[in-house]
């Protein structure tokens, strides 16, 4: 008994001494419209490995431009193995952050994960038509403006959500039910990555043109006008927050917490240190 005691001592020593000698780093995911990046990065911000996956971009009618959801997933954990593949020593992943074009949308079923939609990209024009219409309306179009910052263009996923819930079976009845989920990539992402986390930032919230940049919450007033129901929109957190933990996600192992997350211009604008008012990042 003293000698399996005095083992299982050593063994339980040995692996902290590994645990101390890992190099912790911070797993940071780049999700842009061509490609998924993924860094490896030490505690003084020094990139030591990384990895690259390209995504396909489809345009199957004239303005319509998307992307296959479940591509980028596949496209996350490749990427995510390359990162790790190129470097010899072991690292231990203490948290990861994520970064992702911004205003594409994709809509998934809440029940299955299942998506709904392809990713309706931010380069897609599909819904020019109904934000014709609602530029004839002036009090509307001036208070999505100031509610939102933004003046109305199907750049930004509000007008192409409204559009999709329509042509999905049921769409606005599920969606009241809670039943549809309604996400930017980012959320996208966190979901897959936990399986059951539903949530984004300010930042990928305020390009939706669905969030009171004021109040920091889903403006109702639009919401009832173009008939999307909150039920199906994430929580709001914020950039910098602990969201929850990851599954098994490709060679990431379970238990690491997701760290952050932000739209792409956003990162581009705090990572060259644009802390103060007026200063620009001009990409």
């Amino acid at each position: 008994c003293r000698l399996i005691a005095w083992a299982f001592n050593r063994f339980v020593s040995n692996i902290c001494r590994v645990s101390e000698w890992m190099q912790k780093v911070i797993l940071a995911i780049d999700e842009g419209t061509t490609n998924v990046k993924s860094l490896l990065l030490d505690k003084q911000g020094k990139v030591i490995s990384k990895g690259s996956a390209p995504l396909s971009i489809n345009f199957p009618s004239v303005g319509v431009v998307e992307q296959d959801p479940l591509e980028i997933i596949e496209k996350m954990k490749a990427s995510i193995a390359l990162a790790i593949d190129s470097i010899e020593e072991d690292v231990e992943i203490e948290a990861v952050a994520i970064s992702n074009q911004r205003e594409s949308v994709v809509l998934w079923e809440r029940s299955t994960g299942k998506p709904l939609t392809q990713v309706m990209s931010w380069q897609c024009r599909r819904s020019e038509s109904l934000c014709e219409t609602l530029r004839q309306d002036d009090a509307f179009s001036r208070y999505v403006q100031t509610s939102t910052g933004l003046t109305l263009d199907p750049m930004f996923p509000a007008t192409k959500v409204s559009m999709a819930l329509k042509q999905i079976p049921d769409g606005h009845a599920r969606a009241e039910k809670g039943e549809i989920c309604v996400g930017t990539i980012n959320a996208w992402m966190v979901w897959n990555m936990t399986h059951n986390v539903f949530v984004t930032d300010a930042s990928n919230a305020a390009r939706t043109q669905l969030f009171n940049i004021g109040s920091q919450v889903w403006d109702s007033a639009i919401l009832k006008r173009l008939e999307i129901s909150a039920a199906a929109l994430p929580e709001v957190v914020a950039s910098s927050q602990v969201v929850g933990l990851t599954t098994e996600f490709g060679v990431l192992k379970k238990g690491i917490p997701i760290a952050s997350q932000v739209g792409d211009s956003h990162a581009a604008l705090y990572g060259h240190g644009g802390y103060k008012a007026g200063v620009v990042k001009a990409t």
